[in-house]
């Protein structure tokens, strides 16, 4: 499989910078959604790199699947939007009406500075040794791949 992890970061940066224009806009459920969406791909960005494939959308989740030190501002983020994963997109998430009418600006911003502190942690020396440890495999593999063939 090839190696997808800055595919899934540089998503992750294109969520964030939409849920900062749903935010301008004014649909603020959106940001927060697609805030939650940052964060997910940002998490799925390191688990490609350390481990293959990762499954699921509970950001917490992913985050203590890494097997990373645990850092609790950064679970505490992540449990944040993953609060209102379902309500922020669906009328039966909530008791009466639609998710639009749910969600404040306060409550989008937050939710974009929760997903900022989680793109956030692909700087952290931990991240990056896992990244780079997985660039570098899959290199090895690839040129352990090619002297087999030229042989």
């Amino acid at each position: 499989m090839p190696e997808r992890s800055r595919d899934w970061f540089r998503q992750a940066e294109y969520d964030l910078e939409k849920a900062k224009l749903d935010l301008q806009w004014r649909y603020f459920e959106w940001a927060w959604f697609t805030a939650h969406q940052a964060a997910e791909k940002a998490v799925k960005a390191v688990y490609y790199a350390r481990h293959g494939e990762a499954r699921g959308h509970g950001v917490r989740e992913l985050l203590r699947s890494l097997g990373l030190p645990a850092d609790e501002a950064l679970l505490s983020q992540a449990t944040f939007l993953d609060r209102f994963y379902i309500p922020t997109r669906y009328p039966n998430g909530l008791p009466a009406g639609v998710p639009h009418h749910y969600f404040s600006e306060e409550d989008a911003i937050k939710a974009i500075e929760a997903a900022e502190v989680i793109l956030a942690m692909q700087d952290s020396g931990v991240v990056k040794t896992a990244l780079t440890e997985r660039v570098v495999l899959a290199r090895r593999t690839e040129e352990g791949r090619q002297k087999a063939t030229d042989s």
